[in-house]
Parts: C-alpha cells; structure tokens; sequence
C-alpha cells in the first residue's frame, strides 16, 4: 500500500490515518546501515536546508529569526493572503539565506519542487478564520499533500505543529481539524514530531494580545463562564523548544514523537484573564457568568465575519472547552498518537523552563510583573 492508496482508502475518515501508517511506514522505511548510523548522530546545523511552512505567520517569523543564523538555508514558504499583501522586501530576510516562497499546499496537482534538497519541514500553517481557505483544506489537505511530498523528496524530518486538547468531532471546530492535520502528516511521514503548544502569548501572539487590549479597554470585564483550566506558553518558548528539537536532537530522539507544550502555570479562564490584565497595568474588576458566554458567542458570531477580524468564534469554545489539558496531568483524551508511539514529552525534556505568563506580559505591555498571583492559579507539572 502507497501513500496515494492510504488517503484514497480513508479519505471519508480522516482521522483513522494512523490505523494504516504500519504499511505505509514498511514501504517507505530504507532499513540500511547509513540509516541507522544517522539517527543516533546529531544534525550539522551549517548544513541544514529547512523549510518552513506558514513562514508569515508569528510562529513561522520567530523560527525564522532563531534558525536562519545556524542553518545553511531557510526556504520559508505562504500560502495565505498575508503573503500577497506584503511585498517581499518587506519581509525580513536575517542572515540573507532565506527564500520567501508563495505556494498554495492546498493544491493537489502541484508537485511541490520546493522540498528537493531539503532536511528538515517545519509545518507551522494556520488558519483562525475561514476565509482563503477553509479549515480542511488547510489542516486536512495541505498537511496531507505537504507530508506525502516531503517523504517522497526525502525529507529526513517533518514537525508538525497541532494544539493541546484537540481530538476528534471536537466542538471547537479549528481544534477537531488540527487533530485530524496530526493524522495526515502522520499516515503519510510515519516518522513525524507532532509538537502541540497551548494557547500563546508574547508580543507577536495575535490573537491573545487582541483579546487583551480589547478586555483593557473596558471598565469592567464580563468573562465567559467556563470551568476548564487553561495553560497557557510562551510563543517564544515554543519556538526555542522547535529549534532545539531540530537542532539538538537526533532521528531517533524524536521520530514519532510528541511534545506537549503548556505553560508553568494553569488557570480557570477568568483567573487567566485577571491575571493577564494586571501583568499588563490595566487591572479591572473581572466577573464571569453563563450570560456573559451567551453574549461573547453572539459578539464573535458577527464580528469575525467582518474584514480584518481577528478572534474567531473558535477560540471562545476552546476556551469552553479542554483545550491545554496536558498528558502528565492524566488528561490526554483517548485516541491521541501517544497511544500509538508511547514517546510523549515535555520541555522538561529539552532541558527547558517556560517562562510565566505574567513575566512576559508584562514586559512587552511596558508595565511591572504583579508581585502576587491571583488565588486559583496552579502550577502545572513539567
């Protein structure tokens, strides 16, 4: 069985890719001696062609930034509008050896030249708010087209970045599309590292940062009522985290992995945002309640079809539901890659501590980290 006839056979099913990757992974694996000597020898940094996918994006810039200084080249490739609406000689080319590519992985019938020659794949692709695109064919079928050519190019790694708590029919549409993208790359690059941060912060974190200076601008914050704990990371943290397992980390430490990447500390949803606002200066009274989700949904309902919108109605049901549940607390939801691999990790793992949230906040909002957290805030196990 190739990997045409594996997405053939499951195209009604997605996320039942990694059931048939045994027979994808017998007819792609070369079990030779060089093989074996390389995935236990550490990658030359110098010599490494890495691609990038979703290179526009916040992510996608802050790997850019870390990696472009090591590596021999970066072929840094978009395929969203974020691309057509920059020149590229605005886009920042660091060391000079990146390679701005427009390239929509949703087609089919390309045949993706760009990943001759190439390493590494790092897929950071993204889509909040369906417009461009849609959620499938981003998650679904770019993941699939982009991890069936990366292994058919010879790509000796593929990372994929997925989101803590997704799982299958989630009722967040956006996290139920990044678990069957895990799939994809899985069933097509059995050898994949599926790295899955939590929701995150910093000062290029779109979508935190706009909730933020919206709910600043209020007197009094009405939350959405929820009762899970968020956890979430440092967008820098994830990025560091991506170039040490890239860079630091041999084949076998991490093919067929995954990492889950929260933050140092989880947070019932209103406490998370009591505290993100006082990191940031602007503490107000916070009050959550059922009437107070009823109203978000129906403010996000409208305003995300709007041009320019940025939260969409996704990110209040993550909020709702158990997005940043980790597997070292006890709640992976049944049916993850773990189960399959057994080889789950953390940035314990990498020799990592991620950073507060309140620290980072606080120093790209220009004001001082609160002396004191708010009662319910939890430390999370690392």
């Amino acid at each position: 069985m190739n990997g045409q006839m594996i997405f053939a056979n499951c195209s009604a099913a997605p996320w039942q890719m990694r059931f048939y990757a045994s027979d994808s992974a017998e007819n792609n694996n070369n079990n030779t001696a060089a093989a074996a000597e390389s995935s236990t020898r550490l990658p030359n940094p110098s010599s490494l062609n890495i691609t990038i996918i979703g290179s526009t994006g916040a992510l996608g810039q802050s790997l850019i930034k870390k990696l472009s200084p090591l590596v021999k080249s970066i072929t840094a490739v978009s395929s969203g509008a974020e691309f057509s609406n920059l020149q590229q000689r605005d886009l920042p080319h660091y060391d000079g050896n990146v390679k701005y590519v427009q390239y929509d992985i949703t087609d089919a019938q390309l045949d993706f030249e760009f990943l001759n020659g190439q390493d590494i794949v790092i897929n950071t692709a993204n889509c909040w708010i369906e417009r461009d695109h849609s959620y499938k064919e981003i998650f679904v079928d770019g993941t699939k087209h982009l991890a069936f050519h990366a292994k058919r190019c010879g790509v000796s790694r593929f990372v994929q970045l997925g989101a803590l708590g997704s799982f299958v029919d989630s009722p967040a549409p956006w996290l139920d599309y990044k678990y069957r993208a895990e799939d994809m790359a899985f069933a097509a690059f059995p050898d994949v590292t599926i790295v899955r941060p939590g929701i995150m912060f910093g000062q290029d974190a779109t979508v935190f940062n706009h909730v933020l200076k919206r709910m600043a601008l209020m007197p009094v914050v009405i939350a959405p009522h929820s009762l899970v704990n968020v956890q979430p990371v440092s967008m820098e943290d994830v990025s560091e985290a991506v170039k040490r397992l890239v860079l630091e980390k041999t084949d076998a430490e991490v093919h067929n992995t995954v990492w889950d990447l929260g933050g140092p500390q989880y947070y019932p949803l209103a406490d998370l945002v009591r505290s993100a606002l006082s990191a940031a200066g602007k503490k107000r009274p916070v009050f959550s309640s059922t009437l107070a989700t009823l109203m978000w949904e129906g403010i996000l309902g409208v305003t995300q079809m709007l041009p320019g919108a940025k939260v969409p109605r996704d990110f209040l049901i993550m909020m709702k539901h158990e997005w940043a549940r980790t597997y070292e607390d006890g709640w992976v939801v049944s049916g993850h890659l773990v189960e399959e691999s057994d080889k789950h990790f953390t940035f314990k793992d990498l020799g990592m501590e991620p950073r507060p949230m309140e620290e980072e906040v606080a120093e790209y909002f220009g004001a001082s980290a609160p002396k004191q957290q708010v009662e319910n805030v939890s430390v999370a196990k690392q």
